[in-house]
């Protein structure tokens, strides 16, 4: 098999499963290895073979590539590696050095107040409007991924109990997340605007809410907001955060946010200052 046919059987199926960000993301890497392997002349994935794939970090390493964005890349070749049923003796061993701690950004009380106010005062009236109330205030209240709220069906969402079933998630496998007492009758009233399967729905152009309707929401919003930083990976990290501050347990935070690993959500108590200094004051 090609190479270039490996990696397009793989971009295929994530365009397919996947969200449009994880898409480009992955697109983008796999230019690079795609290049760099054809530039070197290894055009079949019979030619492919560990010391190859070594000499392949060591070019990016000469070009300053840090350890995290090494990582990336040799995770993405990996990932289109097994979706093709393609093995490399050695290649699950083989492991990047020391990863640095991500900090990711949150938004603080101040921005988070001019934010929860902006969406607030929008005439709710307006579907248009309702939509993007809600889907900001989800965001910021269950920690969902973009792709994981826009796959909110109607008959998951247990105004009773304040639970939300996820059945679409990155790992897979459904998970509940939760809402607060005070949004669920503006949930009630936007479910009664149409008869639909998904909760989120485009109301001005009569389509389901997609994640391009969001990121264009997200753009202009931010524009009116005049804010430098704001996405909506930002809610997620957020609502982690504030968890880890008020005493969610990490156990507790893995399940809420869906990682298949504790260690992506130890993250959470690297980034707070406020949880260390709580801890330093005790």
């Amino acid at each position: 098999m090609f190479l270039s046919h490996m990696f397009q059987n793989y971009l295929e199926e994530v365009k397919i499963t996947k969200s449009r960000g994880y898409y480009d993301f992955n697109k983008c890497n796999i230019n690079i290895i795609n290049n760099y392997f054809t530039k070197v002349g290894v055009k079949k994935t019979s030619q492919i073979n560990l010391n190859k794939i070594k000499l392949f970090i060591k070019y990016l390493k000469e070009r300053n590539n840090c350890n995290n964005s090494l990582k990336k890349k040799l995770d993405c070749l990996k990932r289109a590696l097994k979706y093709n049923s393609i093995k490399v003796k050695g290649l699950d061993e083989f492991k990047i050095g020391n990863v640095l701690i991500k900090r990711f950004q949150v938004f603080n009380q101040k921005q988070l107040s001019k934010i929860l106010t902006y969406y607030k005062n929008l005439d709710k009236s307006d579907g248009h409007n309702l939509t993007k109330y809600l889907v900001v205030l989800m965001l910021l209240l269950t920690g969902c991924r973009r792709n994981e709220l826009i796959n909110i069906k109607i008959k998951n969402i247990d105004l009773e109990n304040n639970m939300i079933t996820l059945e679409k998630t990155k790992t897979g496998k459904p998970r509940i997340v939760f809402i607060q007492e005070f949004i669920k009758s503006d949930i009630e009233s936007y479910i009664k605007l149409k008869e639909r399967e998904y909760l989120f729905y485009n109301f001005r152009y009569n389509h389901r809410f997609t994640c391009e309707n969001l990121t264009a929401m997200i753009r202009y919003d931010k524009s009116q907001l005049k804010l430098t930083n704001y996405s909506s990976h930002m809610f997620r990290h957020t609502f982690a955060t504030m968890m880890v501050e008020n005493g969610c347990s990490i156990p507790g935070l893995q399940i809420l946010l869906g990682h298949s690993s504790s260690k992506t959500t130890d993250i959470y108590l690297h980034m707070s200052t406020k949880f260390v200094k709580n801890n330093y004051d005790k």
